[in-house]
């Protein structure tokens, strides 16, 4: 068998999570590629006597490594999958089920991380960020108290009470810090970073809170600068925060009705257009949305 056939049923055993077989295929495999390495250097020292001929055999083995990189790529997916199983049986993930967020939410707290996610996959393969995704709301079953807005108790549509989550992402740094450090080091994680993108998930938000509460640009101007400055104190990159802030927001369910404001407020903080901050400002003040803001 090729081991690009190899690679094919290893990711089919990841999709479907038998992550045993999917195991299984890639031992198969290595054992095929040290046979084959042997095989290539015994044959280069029977034919060490013609150039030719080495170089014919060492091409070949080449190409036959080349095609084993498919392997160790597979392996790599399939050490994730194993991390993501293992996460989201957690007892702190567990804990989310049935919890109800806010009217911005479709979702529960569970089904949030999920979409969380599904999301954030989209953006990067990070183990890191990954791991953090089904970890940044631990803090919310912990913290979760019933959501009163203007004196009256929210529910949803079935009659289930909703909740409020007071200082969830820092609850949530410190569960992150104190979970077996055998799980991040088996799964070459690095734990102190996980643990500070679950504290830092929420800042963007609360940054983008303070902005919308502004009455003029000065005070927005301020209010913003104050924001670059928290994530620029977290330890990690603008892009780590904001991926892993916009995959939350997305993981809300259905389309945000401030999206096109937050990634407006991203592409600035990560300089990726020719934006200015009076557009952001405009944006935030032009959206019939004050309601939104303060409600939230």
């Amino acid at each position: 068998m090729k081991y690009n056939e190899y690679a094919e049923m290893a990711q089919e055993a990841i999709r479907i999570r038998d992550y045993q077989f999917a195991q299984q295929i890639i031992d198969e495999a290595r054992t095929k590629y040290e046979s084959d390495k042997k095989e290539h250097i015994q044959m280069m020292k029977d034919y060490e006597d013609s150039d030719r001929s080495s170089f014919g055999i060492a091409y070949g083995f080449l190409l036959s490594s080349e095609s084993f990189d498919k392997i160790i790529e597979v392996e790599k997916r399939l050490k994730l999958g194993k991390l993501e199983e293992v996460l989201l049986n957690t007892p702190e993930v567990a804990a989310e089920k049935g919890i109800i967020q806010n009217e911005f939410h479709q979702y529960d707290v569970y089904d949030h991380t999920i979409a969380v996610v599904k999301a954030l996959k989209e953006k990067t393969n990070d183990p890191n960020m990954i791991a953090a995704a089904y970890l940044h709301d631990i803090g919310k079953p912990i913290t979760a108290k019933p959501r009163e807005y203007e004196g009256v108790l929210q529910k949803d549509e079935n009659g289930n009470i909703r909740h409020t989550f007071p200082d969830h992402e820092f609850v949530g740094e410190e569960m992150v810090r104190k979970m077996n450090p055998n799980l991040f080091i088996e799964y070459n994680l690095d734990q102190d970073k996980v643990a500070r993108i679950v504290g830092i998930h929420y800042e963007p938000m609360k940054g983008i809170h303070a902005m919308r509460k502004t009455r003029t640009y000065t005070d927005f101007e301020k209010a913003y600068h104050q924001l670059e400055r928290t994530l620029d104190q977290s330890g990690l990159t603008m892009e780590e925060v904001m991926n892993i802030f916009l995959a939350d927001s997305i993981g809300k369910g259905n389309a945000p009705v401030d999206q096109p404001e937050l990634l407006l407020v991203r592409d600035v903080l990560l300089m990726k257009r020719n934006l200015s901050l009076r557009e952001v400002y405009k944006v935030q003040k032009n959206t019939i949305r004050r309601g939104y803001a303060e409600k939230e």
